[in-house]
Protein backbone atom coordinates (compact mmCIF):
# COMPACT_ATOMS: atom_id res chain seq x y z
CA UNK A 1 0.00 0.00 0.00
CA UNK A 2 3.10 2.69 0.37
CA UNK A 3 4.50 1.87 -2.76
CA UNK A 4 1.30 2.51 -4.30
CA UNK A 5 0.57 5.65 -2.59
CA UNK A 6 4.74 6.57 -3.33
CA UNK A 7 3.51 5.83 -7.25
CA UNK A 8 0.30 7.47 -7.44
CA UNK A 9 1.59 10.78 -5.81
CA UNK A 10 4.75 10.45 -8.21
CA UNK A 11 3.14 9.49 -11.83
CA UNK A 12 -0.41 10.89 -10.88
CA UNK A 13 -2.73 10.75 -14.12
CA UNK A 14 0.18 9.03 -15.94
CA UNK A 15 -0.42 5.87 -14.18
CA UNK A 16 -3.55 4.02 -13.42
CA UNK A 17 -2.96 1.46 -10.21
CA UNK A 18 -6.08 -1.43 -10.74
CA UNK A 19 -5.10 -3.56 -8.48
CA UNK A 20 -3.03 -5.05 -4.91
CA UNK A 21 -2.47 -9.01 -5.26
CA UNK A 22 0.23 -11.24 -3.32
CA UNK A 23 2.18 -13.06 -5.25
CA UNK A 24 0.43 -16.46 -4.61
CA UNK A 25 -2.62 -14.93 -6.83
CA UNK A 26 -0.63 -14.13 -9.58
CA UNK A 27 -2.62 -16.02 -12.19
CA UNK A 28 -5.48 -13.96 -11.70
CA UNK A 29 -3.44 -10.95 -13.40
CA UNK A 30 -4.46 -12.82 -16.44
CA UNK A 31 -8.03 -11.95 -16.12
CA UNK A 32 -7.22 -8.32 -16.12
CA UNK A 33 -6.14 -5.99 -18.63
CA UNK A 34 -3.39 -4.03 -17.43
CA UNK A 35 -0.28 -2.57 -19.88
CA UNK A 36 2.44 -4.06 -17.30
CA UNK A 37 3.06 -5.26 -13.94
CA UNK A 38 4.94 -3.82 -10.45
CA UNK A 39 6.38 -6.64 -8.22
CA UNK A 40 8.39 -6.11 -5.31
CA UNK A 41 9.27 -10.09 -6.18
CA UNK A 42 10.07 -12.19 -8.95
CA UNK A 43 6.90 -14.01 -10.66
CA UNK A 44 6.99 -15.84 -13.89
CA UNK A 45 4.51 -14.78 -16.02
CA UNK A 46 5.18 -14.05 -20.00
CA UNK A 47 2.03 -12.44 -21.62
CA UNK A 48 2.78 -9.46 -19.50
CA UNK A 49 5.87 -7.14 -19.13
CA UNK A 50 7.18 -7.04 -15.50
CA UNK A 51 8.98 -4.47 -13.73
CA UNK A 52 11.07 -5.67 -10.60
CA UNK A 53 11.24 -2.85 -7.64
CA UNK A 54 12.51 -3.21 -4.29
CA UNK A 55 10.17 -2.66 -1.16
CA UNK A 56 11.58 1.00 -0.69
CA UNK A 57 11.09 2.30 -4.32
CA UNK A 58 14.50 3.69 -5.22
CA UNK A 59 14.93 7.00 -7.27
CA UNK A 60 16.39 4.51 -10.05
CA UNK A 61 13.58 2.26 -10.23
CA UNK A 62 11.39 5.22 -10.49
CA UNK A 63 13.35 5.83 -13.45
CA UNK A 64 12.55 2.62 -15.04
CA UNK A 65 8.67 2.67 -14.47
CA UNK A 66 8.73 6.32 -16.09
CA UNK A 67 11.09 4.87 -19.04
CA UNK A 68 8.51 2.01 -19.59
CA UNK A 69 6.02 4.42 -19.54
CA UNK A 70 7.01 6.20 -22.27
CA UNK A 71 8.65 3.42 -24.47
CA UNK A 72 7.19 0.75 -23.59
CA UNK A 73 10.75 -0.72 -23.02
CA UNK A 74 12.05 -2.32 -20.13
CA UNK A 75 15.34 -1.01 -18.60
CA UNK A 76 17.98 -2.31 -16.22
CA UNK A 77 20.29 -0.69 -13.63
CA UNK A 78 23.47 -2.41 -14.98
CA UNK A 79 27.15 -2.24 -12.73
CA UNK A 80 28.98 -2.32 -15.53
CA UNK A 81 31.43 -4.74 -13.39
CA UNK A 82 28.54 -7.61 -14.12
CA UNK A 83 28.50 -7.26 -17.45
CA UNK A 84 32.35 -8.01 -18.31
CA UNK A 85 33.16 -11.65 -18.75
CA UNK A 86 36.38 -13.72 -18.33
CA UNK A 87 35.80 -15.70 -21.60
CA UNK A 88 35.96 -11.96 -22.85
CA UNK A 89 38.87 -10.95 -21.72
CA UNK A 90 41.91 -11.39 -24.36
CA UNK A 91 45.52 -10.69 -23.46
CA UNK A 92 48.40 -10.63 -25.64
CA UNK A 93 46.89 -10.80 -29.44
CA UNK A 94 48.95 -10.16 -32.18
CA UNK A 95 47.25 -8.70 -34.87
CA UNK A 96 48.56 -6.22 -37.40
CA UNK A 97 45.09 -3.86 -37.86
CA UNK A 98 41.97 -2.80 -36.00
CA UNK A 99 40.01 -5.00 -38.97
CA UNK A 100 41.50 -8.39 -37.49
CA UNK A 101 41.23 -6.87 -33.89
CA UNK A 102 37.40 -6.41 -34.54
CA UNK A 103 36.94 -9.50 -36.46
CA UNK A 104 38.36 -11.53 -34.13
CA UNK A 105 36.45 -10.07 -30.95
CA UNK A 106 32.89 -9.92 -33.07
CA UNK A 107 33.67 -13.47 -33.79
CA UNK A 108 33.93 -14.60 -29.40
CA UNK A 109 30.78 -12.46 -29.45
CA UNK A 110 28.90 -14.62 -31.89
CA UNK A 111 30.71 -17.85 -30.69
CA UNK A 112 29.58 -17.18 -27.13
CA UNK A 113 26.05 -16.14 -28.33
CA UNK A 114 26.02 -12.28 -27.43
CA UNK A 115 25.64 -10.72 -30.50
CA UNK A 116 24.14 -12.14 -34.28
CA UNK A 117 26.38 -11.12 -37.32
CA UNK A 118 24.62 -7.49 -38.37
CA UNK A 119 26.24 -6.23 -35.18
CA UNK A 120 29.15 -7.93 -36.15
CA UNK A 121 28.80 -6.18 -39.62
CA UNK A 122 28.14 -2.98 -37.51
CA UNK A 123 31.02 -2.33 -35.78
CA UNK A 124 32.86 -2.10 -38.97
CA UNK A 125 30.63 -0.01 -40.15
CA UNK A 126 30.84 2.66 -37.41
CA UNK A 127 34.62 2.59 -37.46
CA UNK A 128 33.81 3.82 -41.53
CA UNK A 129 31.92 6.63 -40.25
CA UNK A 130 34.40 8.01 -37.33
CA UNK A 131 37.45 6.00 -35.84
CA UNK A 132 36.11 4.59 -32.20
CA UNK A 133 40.13 6.07 -30.74
CA UNK A 134 39.20 7.85 -27.81
CA UNK A 135 43.06 8.85 -27.08
CA UNK A 136 45.51 7.02 -24.98
CA UNK A 137 46.43 3.84 -26.82
CA UNK A 138 42.25 3.13 -26.32
CA UNK A 139 39.83 2.26 -28.69
CA UNK A 140 36.03 1.48 -27.77
CA UNK A 141 34.11 -0.34 -30.98
CA UNK A 142 30.61 -0.52 -31.24
CA UNK A 143 27.97 -1.12 -33.34
CA UNK A 144 24.07 0.51 -33.85
CA UNK A 145 22.60 -2.15 -35.75
CA UNK A 146 21.88 -6.11 -35.25
CA UNK A 147 21.05 -8.01 -32.22
CA UNK A 148 22.65 -7.87 -28.65
CA UNK A 149 21.38 -11.14 -26.64
CA UNK A 150 23.16 -10.36 -23.61
CA UNK A 151 25.23 -7.34 -22.71
CA UNK A 152 28.94 -7.31 -22.57
CA UNK A 153 31.90 -5.81 -22.64
CA UNK A 154 35.21 -7.71 -24.16
CA UNK A 155 38.33 -6.33 -23.60
CA UNK A 156 40.77 -7.14 -26.03
CA UNK A 157 44.61 -6.73 -25.09
CA UNK A 158 47.31 -5.79 -28.21
CA UNK A 159 51.40 -7.81 -27.87
CA UNK A 160 51.99 -4.42 -29.38
CA UNK A 161 50.46 -1.47 -30.27
CA UNK A 162 48.98 -1.43 -33.83
CA UNK A 163 47.90 1.89 -36.41
CA UNK A 164 44.30 2.26 -35.80
CA UNK A 165 43.13 5.21 -37.62
CA UNK A 166 44.82 8.31 -36.35
CA UNK A 167 46.88 6.92 -34.00
CA UNK A 168 48.17 3.79 -32.03
CA UNK A 169 46.13 1.67 -29.85
CA UNK A 170 47.17 -0.98 -27.58
CA UNK A 171 43.85 -1.45 -25.67
CA UNK A 172 40.42 -2.47 -27.15
CA UNK A 173 37.52 -2.52 -25.55
CA UNK A 174 34.14 -3.77 -27.29
CA UNK A 175 30.99 -2.74 -26.37
CA UNK A 176 28.04 -5.18 -27.05
CA UNK A 177 25.56 -3.08 -25.05
CA UNK A 178 21.80 -2.09 -26.00
CA UNK A 179 21.38 1.25 -25.19
CA UNK A 180 17.45 0.56 -25.21
CA UNK A 181 17.73 -1.60 -22.48
CA UNK A 182 20.24 -0.16 -20.13
CA UNK A 183 18.88 2.55 -17.80
CA UNK A 184 22.12 4.93 -17.86
CA UNK A 185 24.06 4.33 -21.00
CA UNK A 186 25.63 7.59 -20.54
CA UNK A 187 26.88 7.06 -16.61
CA UNK A 188 28.18 3.56 -18.30
CA UNK A 189 30.22 5.13 -20.73
CA UNK A 190 31.39 7.45 -18.27
CA UNK A 191 32.76 4.74 -15.96
CA UNK A 192 34.82 2.98 -18.57
CA UNK A 193 36.24 6.14 -19.82
CA UNK A 194 37.85 7.29 -16.25
CA UNK A 195 38.93 4.08 -15.76
CA UNK A 196 41.18 4.74 -19.16
CA UNK A 197 42.10 8.59 -19.44
CA UNK A 198 45.23 8.29 -18.72
CA UNK A 199 48.52 6.53 -20.61
CA UNK A 200 50.01 5.41 -16.73
CA UNK A 201 46.51 3.27 -16.41
CA UNK A 202 45.89 2.28 -19.77
CA UNK A 203 49.66 0.89 -19.63
CA UNK A 204 49.35 -0.82 -16.24
CA UNK A 205 46.04 -2.55 -17.44
CA UNK A 206 48.03 -3.92 -20.41
CA UNK A 207 51.06 -4.60 -18.53
CA UNK A 208 49.22 -6.29 -15.62
CA UNK A 209 46.42 -8.22 -17.75
CA UNK A 210 44.59 -9.77 -15.12
CA UNK A 211 41.02 -10.13 -15.45
CA UNK A 212 39.89 -10.26 -11.73
CA UNK A 213 42.33 -7.10 -11.10
CA UNK A 214 40.78 -5.38 -14.65
CA UNK A 215 37.38 -5.77 -13.07
CA UNK A 216 38.33 -5.12 -9.53
CA UNK A 217 39.12 -1.28 -10.99
CA UNK A 218 35.06 -1.14 -11.18
CA UNK A 219 34.22 -1.28 -7.41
Amino acid sequence: MLIKSKLENIFREKLEILKIIPAYLVDYINAMEVDFIISTVPIDIESIPVINISPLLSDKEVKIIEKYIETENIYVDINVKNIFDKELFFTNLDFKNKEEVIDFMSNKLIELGHIDNDMKDSFFEREKIATTEIGNMVAIPHGAKGTIYNNKIAIGILKNPINWELSKVRLVIMLAVNPETILDYEELFSTIYKRVDSIAKVVSICENGSFEKFVNMFK
